[in-house]
């Protein structure tokens, strides 16, 4: 793979650096345990039913059965719909260099994008939270100073190795714009902005 910028021509960085279908784990993570959490309750509270006068013992186990299989057919549902969309996500979540700026697409239905230019005052750090330390994934966060604002992109659950080299190979692409100066020093560049009181 070569390693020079390419300012016109649209570089694919999914094929090269691919997010880890983990994303779907981490994704869905809290929804499933909200399902679940609701799916006990409501068994526990369809478990308390008051024994109605002419209702024979069988009458009532045949109830309570209706009624759980209703709720885990729901949260069944429920949760397959979920992870459907969330791989459609997955599925077209597009990372890509194009004309010197990271170029960042997701969305099913409605696309939404985010690019930010690769120039010597970017900056690069990987990001973990509690579920990528089990899965082995991270976050790519890039920030970059244009003007008065700061823009941000995150490339979301790519997986540890994969991380390091996409990070590495970016901050390659900002050190050969011939404007750029050493990685190490651009700390001293920033532009120094007023706090109000």
């Amino acid at each position: 793979m070569s390693s020079t910028l390419y300012p016109h021509h649209k570089m694919n960085l999914k094929e090269v650096f691919p997010i880890s279908l983990a994303f779907l784990i981490r994704h869905n993570i809290r929804y499933i345990s909200v399902f679940l959490f609701m799916a006990t309750i409501m068994l526990l509270l369809f478990s308390f039913t008051r024994n109605v006068e002419g209702e024979t013992v069988s009458q009532i186990h045949d109830f309570l059965v209706v009624k759980k299989l209703l709720v885990a057919t729901v949260i069944s549902i429920l949760v397959s719909l979920k992870l459907i969309y969330d791989y459609l996500y997955w599925l077209r979540y597009d990372y890509f260099l194009e004309r010197g700026r990271l170029h960042i697409e997701s969305g099913v239905l409605i696309r939404q994008e985010a690019s930010v230019p690769l120039t010597p005052l970017c900056e690069f750090y990987l990001e973990k939270r509690w579920i990528d330390l089990l899965l082995g994934t991270s976050d790519l966060v890039l920030k970059a100073a244009t003007g008065e604002r700061e823009e941000v992109c995150r490339i979301q659950a790519l997986e540890g190795t994969k991380a390091k080299e996409l990070k590495r190979f970016l901050i390659e692409q900002t050190e050969k714009n011939p404007h750029s100066i050493p990685h190490g020093k651009r700390e001293e560049t920033l532009p120094l902005r007023a706090h109000a009181g």
